[in-house]
């Protein structure tokens, strides 16, 4: 007994320090990059440095590329993006921010320089994103509660097939009941109170949906999640 509330104390204290856990591992994901870019411009680059301070430029201006490639193709988004995707979004943006270092590089230089150190690089940032992610992605879903879902759906062949996939990803998503617009209006607000979250899986009547979305960010201060287009199904 001692043992059991023992882990809910640690578990409530991880959730009510959520957001700084996850920045923080986000941040070292960020900082094992930049040191590894930095090992690798000591290493094989040297020709290409300043003297005294011209060199925390370098590195200013390659923190915050990252940060905006990364930003850009959504590699924050933690709880809604798959893990692959993850690790695509921050390898993209790491070899984008090095693609464009290494010309910085090779001006500072005056000279074309090999492309092997900075390939190298690369490689080994992957192998640091890869494992980030998995971390982040991981510690995020152990921190963070599955979300208790209302489908709000009519039945049609595609809000099935959506609703199925999401049921797959059971750490994330647990989508525990579902009514039918039909009801009607007051009917929908009822059913949705329990919930974390609601899904709105097919097309019907606009005005209806729009009061659902104001009662939701009125009342408990999200937004429903809109799927009603087949290409949402087919690319989730």
């Amino acid at each position: 007994l001692i043992s059991r509330n023992f882990k809910e104390i640690n578990m409530e204290l991880l959730y009510k320090f959520r957001k700084s856990i996850i920045f923080f591992l986000q941040s070292l994901t960020v900082v094992s990059i930049v040191a590894v870019f930095l090992n690798s411009w000591n290493k094989y680059y040297a020709a290409a440095s300043f003297e005294f301070k011209g060199n925390y430029v370098v590195i200013v201006v390659y923190f915050i590329m990252l940060l905006v490639f990364m930003s850009v193709f959504g590699a924050h988004k933690y709880g809604t993006a798959r893990l692959h995707d993850l690790v695509y979004s921050t390898c993209l943006a790491t070899i984008g921010t090095n693609f464009f270092t290494y010309f910085e590089l090779c001006l500072i230089a005056r000279a074309l320089l090999a492309p092997w150190g900075i390939i190298i690089a690369s490689i080994i940032q992957c192998v640091f994103a890869f494992i980030c992610c998995y971390c982040t992605n991981s510690v995020y879903f152990l921190v963070n509660h599955v979300k208790n879902i209302l489908a709000i759906t009519g039945g049609s062949e595609n809000s099935i097939k959506f609703i199925n996939k999401m049921r797959r990803i059971e750490n994330r998503y647990k989508i525990e009941n579902s009514i039918s617009p039909d009801k009607g209006i007051e009917a929908v607000k009822d059913a949705v109170n329990p919930y974390d979250a609601v899904l709105i899986c097919d097309d019907f009547d606009k005005s209806m949906q729009d009061e659902i979305i104001k009662y939701c960010k009125n009342c408990f201060g999200y937004e429903p999640c809109l799927c009603n287009k087949k290409e949402y199904v087919e690319t989730w």
